[in-house]
């Protein structure tokens, strides 16, 4: 037993508790493809370096500076990092570590996507609703992805872990529990307007009767109790952006998230709650918005008038 451990860097055997891991986080096939890819460079560096008895923690930090040292992406090193923190959440749940990833690793943030990716104007987002029409089982199922998406600001991998269950009332209000980026379980919730209400009602509707266990947004063959995958929901909304002449290259699936903020902030809501409502740790993030309306709406270029 103490020469298998002593053949693996951590003192376990991480490439099954990985494959335990993905096998247990449950539906994604996308996102588990790209963890499992992580979890294999990560791997295959650790051994590398030739250190026994590593820290785990340690090691996580040491890997993502030498992503940044070997010129990845800030984007890419964010996301090498999430998925080996949730590994170490993970692992820590299981007794194979004392502790996990620290939540600071040093690392530079991600440029901004805000900047790079539109967002829909209040037009344009009923003209989305609008066109995706709804009168067969597969428009009301549109139209409940993009309610959740640009009526409560949800990633397409958060409408995808929903489950019907996450749908309660909650001090009076009807909110969505969510199982938000890099989280194990449904930690937050978003409350759920009355329209987004209506379009969750009606594609419910058609599915007749649902276990509180099901996906809240599943194939369309009832036979299926299965999540779609995160790239089907991604289609799902290209397709209906393409349709109703809106898809380019700034708008995309997650512009419909960045609707959600933008026209929250237009309507006057107050930041602390557009923040809680897109779920950003760092308001930072969430200042953003407000910075780039005030960007188009105070341009300086205006005043000049010759």
């Amino acid at each position: 037993m103490n020469a298998l451990l002593d053949s693996h860097p951590f003192g376990f055997d991480f490439p099954l508790a990985a494959d335990a891991f993905l096998v247990w986080r449950g539906p994604g096939a996308c996102t588990r493809k790209t963890y499992a890819s992580v979890f294999r460079l990560f791997y295959g560096w650790a051994t590398s370096q030739g250190r026994g008895g590593l820290s785990f923690g340690d090691e996580v930090r040491r890997y993502a500076h030498h992503l940044i040292d070997s010129g990845k992406k800030a984007a890419t090193v964010e996301l090498h990092a999430v998925a080996l923190r949730q590994l170490g959440h993970y692992l820590v749940r299981e007794g194979f570590l004392a502790a996990g990833v620290d939540e600071e690793l040093g690392l530079p943030r991600p440029e901004s996507v805000i900047y790079q990716r539109g967002s829909l104007s209040k037009r344009q987002a009923c003209h989305l609703v609008d066109f995706s029409g709804c009168d067969t089982d597969k428009a009301k199922r549109n139209q409940a992805v993009l309610a959740l998406m640009a009526r409560a600001g949800l990633r397409s991998c958060e409408v995808v872990r929903a489950k019907v269950q996450d749908v309660q009332v909650f001090n009076g209000a009807v909110v969505l529990w969510v199982q938000g980026k890099g989280k194990l379980a449904p930690d937050s919730f978003v409350v759920l307007n009355e329209k987004a209400r209506a379009a969750l009602a009606d594609y419910l509707a058609t599915r007749g009767q649902v276990e509180g266990s099901d996906p809240l947004i599943a194939p369309l063959d009832p036979a299926k109790k299965n999540h779609l995958t995160e790239r089907q929901v991604q289609r799902l909304i290209t397709r209906c952006l393409s349709e109703a002449d809106l898809k380019s290259e700034r708008i995309t699936v997650h512009s419909l998230r960045h609707t959600a903020a933008s026209l929250a902030i237009g309507a006057g809501a107050p930041l602390p709650a557009v923040q809680r409502m897109m779920r950003h740790e760092d308001p930072r993030t969430t200042t953003r918005y407000i910075h780039l309306r005030r960007r188009l709406r105070q341009s300086a270029e205006n005043s000049l008038d010759f």
